[in-house]
């Protein structure tokens, strides 16, 4: 009796007039409860659970189909609903019958049900204690192959027993799991009987058994297992390692496979093995007495190839089959340097490749590729022949990644891999090379009585740097920082630079515009006396610097000295794109090693002016964009070029870490001001 029992008893008597017509027998069930209450001594309710018996299976293998009929006893043994799968194979089912064979609670209620999935399992489901035994006919598809096979999932049962018959006399029929199977044969067919252990799973394979023909009849057998293989090694020399990457393409014809040994020479490390249905890889040893003898190995890798990879299938794998490996193999970074007396020494390098073990046939391709620095020649070859990276394998010419065609030295082909080939290499230092230069530097000087206002364009290229750093003049003040015409939030460094972010970009449009606007004092301008300029200075080289310094009316200039050579005009025009076409340039570059970036959606009409193009693309600012890491919060406004006064023009080619400075005498011109207003 439950506790909702007891409430329910309750509640009738709180209802009404309070009075309940109430059994003895449950007064005696309610009094039990009450004295039982908390004693360990009393058996509790039994588990929501339910106890499948007997399995019992009797089977005809058809043609095409297998016919079984089941028989299972099923206890329930607590008063809730209780589910139990039947059959967990996809089936077609016939007939099904529930009986009830005993209930220990008489007169309730027992409800039971045979309920389909969409998946094709039938579950049991009953309420309350009782014996049941459900028997049903169903009809199972064959699995065809070497063999034919069919596999069932059933309850798991205390007693299981199978069954069958196959029409085929002298047939070789096989049960897993098993304990006890016993076989017998008539003219009607073979029969088999088998006692299971408590199991799932039960698979059933069946096949005609071999019979000895007469001498005039030849015996037809099973072709056996062929493995072809051909792989493709790329060996990757660095500094001191070389990478191995491997790729394999075989062929498994008539049986499927479960495993796979490939030799491997004893000084090459496996990283990792990638290939559809791998369960696993190990390396084992190959010794004496194992599954494959040193001797059987080719004589190529006999004696160091000692090891080998073996490699699991999750199932059998059978046709074409392709798996990959990486590797590694160390070098000695002592050895092979460059030296002013050897002028180069060289490392004898053997190339070591693999063997697939059992295979019929090996056709290898090698391909060495090295970094720049590395010197690679071929000192010997047996058994290969040179071949050009055009005749390498469509697939891999493809693939982007396997080989790298540009860093190719040269390439290898073998009917096996019996061959015998040896390279010298040599590593030499490497050399610093230019990551950033300034081709153009275009500055803007507007002087006053007491300051000068500078905007400078620098016309760029970078592959590596990350920042600009420029020293501005004593007792300056940035006005604004861009960078193709976005607005950048320079740093400073423990020198007083000034740092600005740079992005990176490769190709041959890869050109990059930096801005930067200041304002600088000098001393006031007299009577007359000598003025100087001090230029910025950049820590990138600067092939071509143009200035262009706009002094005050009322002065004479001349006696020009300094660093800068003066010219009439310019021997070359600033050549800017629009602000849209930069910005077009700056979201198809690759900027930080990184894939580009997407762009705002929000469209940028192409202006007029440069004032209102740059007033729109300030409102499109992508912060997302790795220079404009620096960029969060405030940012500087666009400030434009400020000119008035007397033009003069100055040139200088080839700027390399200098301080430029420019010297100029003026006096103050004495004409009248109502000529110097109209005759200036």
């Amino acid at each position: 009796m439950k506790m909702e029992t007891v409430r329910k008893f309750f509640e009738v008597l709180q209802s009404g007039d309070g009075k309940a017509t109430v059994s003895m027998e449950s007064l005696g069930k309610l009094l039990e409860m009450e004295t039982n209450w908390g004693d360990d001594s009393v058996v509790p309710d039994a588990p929501d659970m339910a106890v499948v018996w007997a399995t019992r299976m009797r089977g005809q293998i058809e043609k095409d189909v297998v016919e079984l009929y089941l028989e299972l006893e099923i206890e329930t043994l607590h008063d809730k609903w209780v589910r139990v799968p039947l059959l967990g194979t996809p089936t077609a089912m016939e007939s099904i019958q529930m009986v009830k064979e005993d209930s220990p609670e008489e007169g309730k209620r027992i409800h039971a049900y045979i309920i389909p999935s969409p998946d094709g399992v039938f579950m049991f489901s009953a309420f309350g204690i009782a014996k049941w035994k459900v028997s049903f006919r169903a009809t199972l598809p064959i699995h065809d192959g070497h063999t034919r096979s069919f596999h069932l999932r059933i309850p798991c049962s205390v007693q299981t027993e199978l069954r069958m018959r196959s029409p085929l006399e002298e047939s070789h029929i096989e049960v897993d799991p098993k304990l006890k199977m016993i076989s017998t044969s008539d003219p009607e067919g073979s029969w088999i009987e088998v006692t299971l252990p408590p199991t799932e799973f039960v698979r059933v394979t069946w096949s005609a058994r071999r019979v000895e023909m007469e001498d005039d009849i030849a015996r037809i057998e099973a072709p056996e297992q062929v493995l072809t293989a051909d792989q493709y090694i790329v060996y990757s020399i660095q500094e001191d390692l070389c990478r191995v990457r491997a790729r394999w393409l075989l062929g498994v014809f008539h049986r499927p496979r479960h495993t796979l040994n490939i030799a491997i020479p004893s000084n090459m490390t496996v990283r990792n093995v990638q290939g559809d249905n791998l369960r696993k890889w190990e390396i084992v040893h190959l010794e004496t007495g194992a599954e494959r003898n040193r001797d059987e190995i080719s004589s190529a890798l006999s004696e160091e190839a000692t090891r080998c990879v073996r490699l699991f299938h999750s199932s059998g794998v059978k046709g074409p089959y392709d798996f990959e490996m990486e590797a590694e193999m160390k070098m000695d970074a002592n050895q092979g340097m460059n030296d002013e007396h050897s002028h180069g020494a060289q490392l004898a390098m053997s190339l070591k490749t693999f063997h697939v073990l059992d295979a019929e046939r090996e056709h290898v391709f090698v391909t060495v590729e090295a970094s720049s620095n590395i010197e690679v020649q071929e000192l010997s070859k047996v058994g290969a022949m040179r071949i050009d990276e055009s005749e390498l394998p469509g697939f891999l010419l493809r693939d982007h990644s396997y080989p790298s065609v540009e860093r190719t030295v040269f390439c290898f082909k073998a009917p096996n891999p019996n061959f015998d080939v040896t390279i010298g290499v040599c590593r030499h230092e490497e050399v610093d090379v230019l990551t950033a230069i300034i081709e153009e530097a275009w500055l803007e000087t507007t002087v006053s009585a007491n300051n000068s206002f500078t905007k400078v364009q620098l016309k760029m290229r970078n592959s590596s740097k990350q920042f600009l750093r420029c020293s501005l003049p004593e007792e300056s003040t940035t006005y604004s920082t861009e960078v193709d015409c976005l607005p950048v939030k320079p740093a400073r460094d423990a020198n007083q630079e000034i740092m600005i972010p740079l992005p990176r970009k490769r190709g041959p449009s890869g050109d990059t515009w930096v801005d930067i606007t200041y304002i600088s004092t000098h001393t006031p301008l007299e009577a007359r006396g000598a003025l100087i300029l001090n230029l910025p200075k950049v820590d990138v080289p600067i092939n071509q610097l143009f200035l262009t310094v706009f002094l005050p009316y009322g002065f004479s200039f001349g006696d020009f000295s300094g660093d800068l050579r003066e010219v009439e005009r310019h021997s070359s025009e600033l050549n800017r794109s629009k602000p849209f076409e930069t910005l077009v340039a700056y979201r198809e570059a690759d900027i930080d090693g990184l894939p580009p970036q997407s762009f705002p959606q929000r469209a940028v009409r192409l202006c007029s002016t440069h004032n209102e193009a740059l007033m729109q693309e300030s409102s499109v600012i992508d912060s997302t964009k790795p220079h404009q890491g620096r960029s969060e919060g405030l940012v500087p406004v666009h400030v434009d070029s400020l000119r008035e006064g007397k033009q003069f023009n100055f040139e200088r080619l080839l700027v390399n870490d200098e301080e430029l400075k420019l010297q100029l005498g003026y006096r103050r011109d004495e004409t009248p001001f109502w000529r110097r207003k109209w005759f200036r």
